[in-house]
């Protein structure tokens, strides 16, 4: 159990006699001295005896501020107690964790992608828990995890939260070292997927309105364009494609390392892509005046229209509820049921890493190793 009382430190003194009032914190066999400075002063206070004795009855002024002090000092104590949460809360008490988040986000308005990723961190935080000191997080995080709904949303947060951590501790590095894993249980999201047969079905779907054929004609382009997203496909310009291929950039990696992308341009791709209507963009019926939120703040009502849309489609032909991201998910589990290398299936969705295709690709493993094991024909007498 750790205490705190006041002293007074006669190991030194002023030219007057007098010595400085220190704040002496005692944890087992260990104790630690903390000089009293008030209203923000950088000088040390110093009394003497005298002083110090009426000080302590807490009546006059420096008793009173005395005794904000000793009772900061003894809020600030916890339980398992550690100096360095002592520390943060009694002398390093500057921003909360909220107001870490908070300016962190100011730095992001230029990337919404980023910044609505970190809003939403954000936003969860506060709903698991009043805002708090950052050396409090890494005993926290376990709310965090508990009111998510999948080990996928769990990542995202940690994640942001990892680095808003890491910043916090530029100025506190004696703060311990992050080394969290995540251990929910809950369920991991899985995209919708369709087969080559279920595909099928849904390219030759006829008889749709306007808007079902053209979410219809951005998906097939999106799934012959490498599993392209659509937030890429706004962006994608008819100057973007040669007379065999499309080059563009993702804009989820294009600040990590901007590596082009290169899609051939196959007979099916240019058949859904038709010709140029007078706008620069493939999309054109979509506005793209304003600021970077802005404009992404637009591009997720223009995408969850058109999932709407294929949604609707799957109803007609009772087929999966997919979404636009759906197509990336098809394509990929296509190509691999094709027999084509993860390595090669990689470069076409524009990873980073073999290991988020893996990622990609696991739910279809136990279907292929079944359909290697029935490869196997032998004849068993009876």
């Amino acid at each position: 159990m750790a205490t705190v009382s006041l002293i007074l430190w006669k190991y030194t003194s002023d030219l007057k006699k007098r010595h400085p009032i220190k704040l002496a914190v005692h944890h087992q066999n260990n104790r630690r001295y903390y000089a009293i400075r008030f209203n923000g002063s950088s000088s040390n206070l110093y009394l003497s005896p005298t002083e110090f004795n009426k000080a302590i009855q807490f009546r006059n002024d420096v008793g009173k501020q005395l005794k904000e002090q000793l009772l900061r000092a003894e809020s600030s104590l916890t339980f398992p107690f550690s100096w360095s949460r002592f520390e943060a809360n009694y002398i390093h008490r500057t921003r909360s964790f909220f107001e870490y988040f908070q300016l962190h986000l100011q730095s992001l308005s230029d990337r919404p992608g980023t910044f609505y990723a970190y809003r939403n961190a954000l936003q969860k935080w506060k709903s698991v828990t009043k805002d708090f000191q950052p050396i409090e997080l890494l005993d926290k995080l376990h709310l965090l995890e508990k009111h998510c709904n999948s080990k996928t949303t769990s990542a995202m947060y940690l994640r942001a939260t990892r680095v808003i951590y890491n910043l916090i501790r530029k100025d506190f590095p004696n703060y311990p070292q992050w080394n969290y894993r995540i251990t929910t249980n809950r369920y991991s999201h899985k995209g919708i997927t369709l087969t080559k047969e279920q595909l099928t079905i849904f390219a030759n779907s006829s008889n749709l309105t306007p808007s079902q054929s053209e979410a219809k004609r951005l998906f097939m382009i999106s799934l012959f364009a490498g599993g392209m997203n659509i937030s890429d496909l706004l962006n994608l310009k008819w100057s973007d494609i040669s007379s065999d291929k499309i080059t563009f950039i993702r804009e989820k990696t294009k600040r990590n390392y901007g590596q082009p992308i290169e899609i051939p341009l196959t007979e099916e791709l240019k058949r859904y892509l038709g010709m140029p209507a007078g706008s620069p963009y493939i999309i054109s019926n979509f506005n793209r005046n304003g600021s970077p939120l802005q404009i992404n703040r637009r591009a997720k009502w223009f995408i969850g229209k058109l999932n709407r849309q294929l949604k609707s489609i799957c109803q007609q032909l009772n087929l999966p509820p997919i979404t636009t991201y759906s197509a990336r998910h098809t394509f990929a589990s296509i190509l691999r049921f094709n027999g084509v290398s993860r390595e090669q299936i990689s470069e076409l969705l524009g990873h980073s890493s073999i290991h988020t295709t893996t990622a990609y690709l696991r739910r279809f493993d136990v279907s292929t190793k079944a359909d290697a094991i029935n490869t196997i024909q032998l004849r068993i007498a009876n």
